[in-house]
């Protein structure tokens, strides 16, 4: 079911915030419905449960987990009971940077006071003492969540999970599944495992105007999140966190103008994407070897694109100028040759086909160009002799 823009407006937090929750999580339901009736039973048992959520980066993982406990967080108030969550991001820390990090966490939600100095002076052991001593002095029901675990050694982190289970606290721990280390032989001590996937590229779509909805006041035009998706399921993962970088990177643009112009959004990928690129050397062979109804074709495919805000042209719309190209030329129309010419740009990647099913325009199959606008009637120019 697609998205339904709402009157929400949060504005660039939505997109700056890397902790931000969105009012409604698109298209994880099931997902959600998991985690949250496995955290409440444990929050109204008193007991630990420690659960693993798999994931590459940037699909999701951490928004799935803050929203959960947050909802939860507002139902418990029912019960008479609060609710604690520390987080620690285990990238490039070792046992005691992470132990001090769950302590300090402890310190600023508590409003303990705490000497940073001599923390950092103490062995492991006396650490450990003090995060179970601290622990057990609020009485909340706690939730840790680490992420990037794979960055711990294995015989390190079950001391976590046996540290949880003895504390009655449970744990939730992200994992990049692209990056897991065959040496995690803890995975078996988990209670649940779950694996977060990729979205499809509507959903993902869903989810970019659910955001642009939350960031700007004003309406942006379906297209640019639809052309967003296309690019980044072509040249990365169809992960929204890819997507909400450049939402970051064409913010001020957007703000500014309400909009951005096709070739803006093509220059924001070259600096994105390692892969965004043409065979430049291969597209001017080819124009210098066609006829000239390939290249009176591609020149009005041009400037069908010089329209700032044309991201897309249909196939009805590429057939028209073709059809035109042949009238200017005087030359008969051929539908095999037509669907020579697309197949060729298809392969030169001058035109990509978009990845969307869009039902409510009877198929019509819809397509679009990495290529700067100018870059491609620069090309034209020098075939046609323009410039010297």
């Amino acid at each position: 079911m697609a998205y339904q823009i709402k009157p929400t407006y949060f504005g660039p937090k939505a997109i700056f915030d890397p902790y931000f929750i969105p009012p409604e999580l698109l298209h994880r339901k099931s997902e959600e419905e998991i985690l949250s009736t496995i955290l409440k039973d444990s929050f109204i048992d008193d007991f630990g449960a420690n659960i693993l959520i798999k994931g590459i980066k940037g699909v999701g993982k951490t928004v799935l987990i803050n929203k959960t406990i947050s909802d939860l967080k507002i139902n418990s108030k029912d019960n008479g009971k609060d609710i604690l969550k520390l987080f620690v991001n285990c990238e490039g820390k070792n046992l005691e940077e992470i132990i001090i990090s769950l302590i300090l966490n402890l310190e600023k939600i508590e409003e303990i006071k705490l000497d940073i100095n001599f923390l950092l002076n103490l062995t492991i052991p006396r650490l450990w003492n003090i995060l179970k001593l601290a622990c057990k002095k609020f009485n909340t029901f706690k939730f840790l969540v680490f992420h990037n675990i794979e960055e711990i050694e294995p015989k390190i982190f079950k001391k976590f999970l046996r540290f949880g289970k003895e504390m009655k606290i449970s744990i939730i721990s992200t994992i990049n599944r692209i990056s897991i280390n065959p040496e995690l032989n803890f995975l078996s001590e988990f209670d649940v495992k779950k694996r977060i996937d990729l979205y499809n590229p509507s959903q993902l779509s869903d989810i970019i105007k659910q955001r642009f909805t939350l960031t700007y006041p004003f309406n942006i035009d379906n297209s640019l999140s639809d052309f967003m998706v296309d690019l980044v399921a072509e040249y990365d993962y169809l992960r929204p966190g890819k997507c909400i970088e450049l939402m970051r990177e064409i913010y001020p643009i957007i703000k500014k103008k309400r909009n951005i112009t096709s070739d803006h959004l093509r220059e924001q990928c070259l600096l994105q994407f390692d892969s965004f690129s043409l065979d430049e050397f291969e597209i001017i062979s080819y124009l210098t070897e066609a006829d000239i109804l390939i290249d009176i074709f591609l020149d009005n495919l041009a400037n069908y694109f010089s329209n700032e805000y044309n991201y897309y042209i249909d196939l009805v719309k590429l057939r028209e100028l073709y059809e035109v190209s042949c009238e200017t030329l005087e030359f008969e129309k051929n539908s095999s040759e037509f669907n020579r010419i697309l197949q060729k740009l298809l392969d030169l990647e001058i035109l990509k086909e978009s990845k969307f099913d869009r039902k409510y325009t009877n198929n019509t199959r819809f397509f679009y160009s990495i290529m700067q606008t100018s870059q491609l009637k620069t090309m034209i120019d020098v075939i046609f002799g323009k410039i010297k």
